[in-house]
């Protein structure tokens, strides 16, 4: 059975982006990335896409993103649904000591609904909520 990991925005962004400081980390887990069951969410992928196209102002890259996501074979995207939604909210709520995104909410959520344990991320809420950073 493969390892199931759960791939949060930070990892696609510095995957990308040659000028990012983790660039070299995100690629050096490309192998286990490929021999994994990979899950994100629709709104990683929305994120991703408007920081590479809003923030970058690279157009190409979110679109050269969109395109790997759509090849990947041992990809799952779980689409964000109202059960999903009202627990990240609880879980936003909860944390108001936390900076936590809501868009971190609902990773979390979805780690926790799925079983998911691994992540690659360089954010360290992931640790905060008790998830494995495999990075």
């Amino acid at each position: 059975m493969k390892k199931v990991i759960f791939i949060d925005t930070g990892y696609w962004l510095a995957l990308l982006n040659k000028k990012d400081n983790n660039h070299e980390s995100a690629r050096s887990k490309i192998e286990t990335l490929k021999q994994s069951k990979i899950v994100i969410s629709d709104f990683i992928i929305f994120e991703t896409i408007t920081f590479l196209n809003s923030s970058l102002k690279k157009h190409s890259l979110a679109m050269l993103f969109m395109d790997f996501i759509q090849s990947l074979e041992n990809l799952e995207i779980i689409e964000v649904n109202s059960d999903i939604k009202i627990t990240a909210l609880e879980l936003f709520k909860k944390y108001n000591d936390k900076d936590f995104s809501f868009t971190d909410c609902v990773s979390f959520a979805i780690m926790e609904e799925y079983n998911i344990a691994d992540v690659f991320t360089f954010d360290k809420h992931f640790v905060q909520m008790g998830f494995h950073i495999l990075i």
